[in-house]
């Protein structure tokens, strides 16, 4: 029995790379899921007794450390997920589907992580900030980064996007969207950045 075959042309996918240079133009906020909230939602998934959470004293420097990427080395990241889906978000401001933009271009990892970008700053500082949390008011600690900058490796579709198409998607993403805390996105000014120097 012969089998049937498609009858259209479908080329080989044509993925190219390239590095973008990113600056921050507003301080940069981290916010890391800390693992211990990691362990305690496992505890209720998994149906183990949560342990009752209760006010103890916080080492600040400790917290904020817990609460960014910082790398093995010493280093400090930031997930390059967040670049990606802060080009997206832009996209679909412009009229073009999410779900298309998506499959564009992916931001690679350069960090040793696997999972973030790396993030080159002065040393981070350590912020206070009052949240609202269900008993009320708390303070949160977390890394602050001024003057930031990162190297982006962009994998691309170049039979669909150009560079120059990715850039400004980036562009407008960095400058309308925002990434990590208090980003535009969220009502924010943080998180801001362009490509380019």
């Amino acid at each position: 029995m012969a089998t049937k075959t498609l009858d259209v042309v479908i080329k080989p996918p044509n993925f190219q790379q390239v590095t973008l240079d990113i600056t921050g133009l507003t301080p940069l906020i981290q916010n890391k899921m800390k693992e211990s909230v990691m362990k305690m939602m496992e505890d209720v998934r998994t149906g183990k007794k949560p342990s009752q959470k209760s006010r103890k004293a916080i080492d600040p420097e400790k917290s904020m450390i817990e609460s960014s990427y910082i790398q093995d080395d010493g280093s400090f990241g930031f997930p390059a997920s967040a670049f990606k889906q802060c080009a997206v978000r832009a996209a679909k401001a412009l009229g073009l589907a999410m779900t298309d933009a998506r499959t564009l271009f992916f931001i690679m990892p350069n960090a040793p992580d696997g999972e973030c970008v790396l993030i080159k700053s002065n040393k981070p500082i350590l912020r206070k900030d009052p949240v609202n949390v269900k008993t009320g008011k708390d303070l949160r600690f977390r890394p602050e980064f001024r003057n930031w900058k990162a190297k982006l490796l962009v994998r691309y579709d170049a039979d669909r996007v150009t560079v120059e198409q990715v850039a400004n998607l980036l562009n407008h993403g960095g400058q309308t969207v925002g990434v990590g805390e208090w980003r535009p996105e969220k009502n924010g000014t943080f998180g801001m950045f362009q490509v380019g120097e």
